[in-house]
């Protein structure tokens, strides 16, 4: 279980950044996902229908769908898959715009992970990261 830890968060560390840097520029970000290869070797993954920008939840499925293809041919052992949502924050009554990240492993691990944020004058402001246990839909183990 190790093995896919550090792997969920090297797909996180690695992708998150980019979540955040439009957030800033754009005030919004389009759904977009990472993946690690059986190798190690970490590839970026945007949406792959050949139109520019369908709604978010037809990118959303569509990318979800490329993954589990991946998955399945055996050519990806993670997955990340980012999105904004809105979330309610654990310990509190608020609600939250946030990051959502979908981490699955071939290994059956899956969680979402929140990071909670807030745009003050095109500043980005983040709270707590947390986490749910997720489905795991890309490897179909749950």
């Amino acid at each position: 279980m190790d093995a896919a830890r550090e792997a969920l968060n090297t797909l996180l560390g690695s992708f998150i950044g980019f979540a955040e840097q439009m957030l800033e520029q754009h005030g919004e970000f389009y759904p977009y996902a990472g993946a690690m290869k059986p190798s190690g070797e970490v590839v970026s993954i945007g949406h792959q229908d050949g139109d520019a920008q369908p709604p978010r939840i037809e990118a959303l499925e569509s990318l979800r769908g490329f993954l589990a293809t991946e998955a399945g041919a055996g050519r990806i052992v993670a997955t990340a898959l980012f999105y904004d949502c809105r979330v309610s924050v654990p310990d509190s009554d608020a609600i939250s715009d946030a990051i959502a990240v979908e981490l699955d492993h071939a290994s059956g691990s899956s969680l979402v992970c929140y990071l909670p944020y807030r745009l003050a004058d095109g500043t980005l402001e983040t709270g707590d990261i947390f986490a749910n246990e997720g489905a795991n839909a890309v490897f179909g183990i749950s």
